[in-house]
């Protein structure tokens, strides 16, 4: 099963799905004396032992205590982590289970307009990035240095964006990348006009 994501915030746009769901769940319909305990099921012993999450808490923060995990989980390429469906409770303790899923690898993100002189100056070809793990933070690198080079050409209001991003069932990300570069804004002269002292 394919997802058609219209954004470049992708993980934005699966941590707003999940807490749709979280919202329709039976998470919330407890009262407050109850403790929660998140189980993080993954093949990834990195993931599943997270230490942050290991220990019960109230429920009141419940809703900041997943909202950690699916950034942490998201920043590290688990796109498609998941709540599941059943919740188990011993007393007044509850576990909520996720599921990691598969850590994403971009089968291909291909340039769709950005110049090959930006390419050069960038270290890139003609792909920008091809079989790599899924990192937030690179994608962010990434798109901060072509608006740096952007802006050091003469183009302050350039924006990049990514399209047509697919996320197949085992984690495959494939997406295009385009460059609005705006306007171009060059100074034909600079003045600089010294500081008085009591109008002198």
């Amino acid at each position: 099963m394919s997802s058609h994501l219209k954004s470049y915030y992708i993980s934005i746009f699966f941590l707003c799905t999940t807490f749709l769901l979280i919202a329709d769940s039976k998470l919330f319909a407890q009262t407050d004396s109850f403790y929660y305990k998140i189980i993080i099921e993954s093949k990834d012993e990195n993931i599943s032992g997270l230490k942050n999450f290991r220990d019960s808490f109230p429920s009141a923060l419940l809703n900041t205590k997943l909202k950690l995990l699916f950034n942490t989980l998201y920043d590290k390429g688990y796109l498609l982590s998941e709540i599941n469906d059943s919740i188990s409770c011993t007393g007044k303790t509850c576990s909520v289970f996720i599921n990691s899923g598969p850590q994403c690898v971009i089968a291909e993100i291909r340039n769709v307009d950005i110049s090959k002189d930006m390419l050069q100056s960038l270290g890139y070809n003609e792909l920008i990035i091809k079989q790599k793990k899924y990192s937030n933070k690179e994608i962010s690198k990434l798109r901060n240095r072509i608006l740096t080079v952007c802006e050091n050409n003469g183009y302050p209001f350039a924006n990049v964006y990514f399209d047509s991003i697919e996320a197949d069932s085992g984690g495959t990300l494939s997406a295009m990348v385009f460059l609005d570069y705006g306007p171009q804004i060059l100074l034909d002269s600079l003045e600089i006009i010294p500081k008085t002292i009591n109008g002198v």
